[in-house]
C-alpha cells in the first residue's frame, strides 16, 4: 500500500540527507493503516513538487511520546533529546490526542 505524508521543510530535508530516519506521528487512523514495507511518499510541505520515496522499515507503537523515547534513539527522530521533542511536538499535538491515539515512531529507508 502507498501511503502520503507532509513534512516541513527541515524535516523533510533531514530525512532526504539521511540524518532522520523515524518520523514521530500520532497513532490515529491514518496511521493504523500503515505496515511494514509499505511506501511512502514524503511531500515538502512548502514545495509540492519535491517528494521523497521511503519503505516502511517498522512501527514503533508507544503510548506517549516520552514512552517512545525510551524505546528509541531521539536522534534519529532528527531532536537531540526528549525536551527538545516536546517543546517542538507541543506546537502539533495536545496531551489529550497524544494520550486517545498513542504514538507511533515510523521508521523509514529511503528508496
Amino acid at each position: 500500500m502507498t501511503h502520503f505524508m507532509n513534512l516541513h521543510p527541515a524535516p523533510f530535508e533531514k530525512v532526504a540527507r539521511g540524518e532522520k530516519d523515524i518520523e514521530l506521528r500520532l497513532y490515529d487512523e491514518k496511521r493504523r493503516r500503515m505496515r511494514n514495507g509499505d511506501i511512502i511518499l514524503i511531500y515538502d510541505a512548502q514545495n509540492r513538487n519535491d517528494y521523497i520515496r521511503a519503505k516502511i522499515v517498522r512501527l514503533h507503537i508507544a503510548h506517549s511520546f516520552a514512552d517512545l523515547a525510551t524505546k528509541i534513539s531521539m536522534p534519529r527522530t532528527g531532536f537531540a533529546s526528549l525536551n527538545a521533542l516536546m517543546s517542538a511536538i507541543s506546537k502539533f499535538y495536545d496531551a489529550e490526542k497524544e494520550s486517545k491515539y498513542g504514538i507511533v515512531g515510523i521508521e523509514l529507508e529511503v528508496i
